[in-house]
């Protein structure tokens, strides 16, 4: 069983970089140092500004053991800077709140959290919370497989970054340690896409600039990402001395979430250094630190990786195991994980002679596999559309040469033709005016499509990887128009976007609409953006969309 088990350290604000240790059980009593911390946050008749204080303190000592008590008081501490308008508490208690729920799995949660904490952040003005904002957001993206909106979100974290000002000398630091945390994310980004060499890249560089004084948690985070990434890469000792880095740095820190990762990543190094009872030692460690978590899923990982360890000596014991957490696991797992899972019990019931049954677990294998292969392949065109980007400058001056060939070739096509002008009249007049208008449109087309790639290479600029080049903003466009757009027009711009040329019939297949319906579509919006091309609609209507969504860019600038 094999899962990309790269974590981000999420920015918290006021506390420190991510994590949310051990879980409050039913049964566990509060320390006693926590008691008192929580009666004095809890008394009204304290001073509001103590209380505040009292609250800080507490989360920053305990969030990381008892996460179900802090997401309890992040509420009440909601209610409180509301009550008194604190806004600059109100955007901790937001951007805290998502933290804890990202870790928990709960991304959807996280991300509303997140957009109130930017509401907030956005009525201050403030450039480093509105890009802590968009860094936690992309982890989310990134932690539920939206890698394109994950690194939207990240280089949007960094723009904002770049926007803080430098002469705010104390929050200068906090930016450094922010941008580093955000590079490490797109690391994570590349390396979820199996382009390890690049994240690896990004972790050795982020590793360089950092020094005994940097945070645990963040050197012990990326220092097991980067075991991870060296164990893809085939390099099985430098990624179990990065392991053992990391389980120190968790445990300095008690850092219970980051150390139960650690673990279950080094259980798979384990495997395949074929140290099974190490391997077994290791995922039951992760399995108990995840079930005080309260992380079901992760927990479950963790036993269904035990379950494979024990199937290299034990099938039966290995198939009782993987039997008893089928209906538990079923109702979390993706289907990376439901693959996993009925390979497990292929293998087991092969091993012990049931036929049958591993007959109908590879056929359901089969088909998570499949599916499991299907998101390979999206991840192929993203390291795909990266690769394009870093090609790019030599694509352009390519086509500049081609441009000029093609006007040789026109040149002298004309040279041609008016010599055949001088023997026939009246048909060189008709084949003149055929070809001055072929020119036209020619010379028109190439020109639109020429300021389609400048447009495009204005946000290339800004962007680290994408799989489009441009993107259009939605709501300046319709404001430029006046008009909202329908869903499917704005299907068929953004197919336009990938292709200019591309066919109605072929729009209508990617857009899963009929050709009739593309043909109306297009024709509405050949009003609405006031197209007068008669020969390329198609590009002309492309050019003047991404135009009028460039202008919102420029006048910000």
């Amino acid at each position: 069983m094999k899962k990309t088990a790269i974590l981000f350290a999420l920015l918290l604000s006021g506390a420190p970089f991510g994590g949310i240790g051990l879980g409050l059980n039913a049964a566990d009593e509060l320390p006693p140092e926590l008691d008192s911390l929580l009666q004095v946050w809890s008394d009204d008749l304290r001073p509001i500004e103590d209380r505040f204080s009292t609250f800080d303190r507490m989360y920053s000592q305990f969030f990381e053991q008892y996460p179900a008590a802090m997401l309890r008081e992040l509420e009440e501490l909601r209610l409180k800077a509301e009550e008194f308008d604190r806004p600059f508490i109100l955007y901790e208690a937001f951007i805290r709140k998502g933290g804890l729920l990202a870790y928990q799995g709960k991304n959807t949660e996280a991300l509303r959290a997140y957009d109130e904490a930017e509401r907030v952040a956005e009525s201050l003005g403030d450039e480093l919370r509105l890009g802590t904002v968009a860094s936690n957001r992309g982890n989310s993206y990134a932690m539920s497989g939206q890698y394109l909106k994950a690194t939207e979100q990240f280089t949007l974290a960094l723009d904002h970054f770049r926007l803080v000002d430098s002469s705010e000398v104390p929050r200068m630091s906090e930016v450094t340690r922010s941008q580093q945390n955000v590079r490490m994310a797109l690391g994570n980004v590349f390396v979820y896409i199996d382009d390890y060499d690049l994240g690896k890249s990004y972790y050795d560089a982020v590793w360089a600039e950092l020094d005994a004084k940097n945070d645990e948690r963040f050197r012990g985070l990326l220092a097991m990402n980067r075991a991870w990434c060296e164990h893809k890469l085939g390099n099985l000792e430098r990624s179990a001395e990065l392991y053992d880095l990391s389980l120190e740095l968790f445990e300095e820190v008690n850092s219970g979430f980051y150390l139960a990762a650690a673990y279950a990543n080094l259980a798979h190094l384990q495997m395949d250094l074929e140290k099974y009872s190490e391997a077994e030692k290791s995922a039951r460690q992760g399995l108990l630190l995840h079930r005080k978590l309260g992380s079901t899923k992760d927990a479950i990982e963790c036993q269904l990786l035990l379950a494979t360890v024990e199937s290299k000596t034990d099938a039966k014991s290995a198939l009782r195991m993987a039997e008893s957490m089928q209906d538990e696991l079923l109702l979390v797992a993706d289907n990376k994980m439901k693959s996993d899972f009925y390979e497990l019990l292929y293998q087991t019931n092969r091993q012990l002679g049931n036929l049958e049954a591993a007959l109908e677990m590879h056929e359901i294998y089969q088909v998570f596999s499949d599916s499991v292969q299907v998101l390979k392949n999206r991840n192929l065109v993203l390291r795909k559309a990266y690769e394009r980007e870093v090609e790019y400058k030599l694509q352009t001056v390519e086509m500049k040469g081609r441009q000029e060939r093609s006007e040789l070739r026109i040149q002298q096509l004309q040279t041609v033709l008016w010599m055949i002008l001088g023997f026939i009249v009246v048909v060189s007049f008709l084949v003149a005016v055929y070809l001055h208008e072929r020119k036209k449109n020619l010379v028109r087309r190439e020109e639109l499509l020429a300021q389609i790639e400048g447009l495009r290479a204005s946000q290339r600029q800004q962007l680290l990887v994408n799989e489009q080049s441009f993107e259009f903003d939605r709501s300046q466009l319709e404001s430029s128009i006046g008009r909202a757009l329908n869903d499917t027009d704005w299907k068929v711009l953004s197919i336009l976007l990938n292709d200019p040329s591309i066919t109605n019939a072929q729009i209508a297949e990617k857009a899963f609409k009929s050709v009739d319906g593309i043909g109306s579509s297009l024709r509405r919006m050949y009003g609405y953006f006031e197209v007068k091309e008669t020969k390329y609609k198609k590009i002309a209507l492309l050019h003047t969309a991404m135009r009028l969504s460039e202008n919102k860019d420029h006048s910000k600038t």
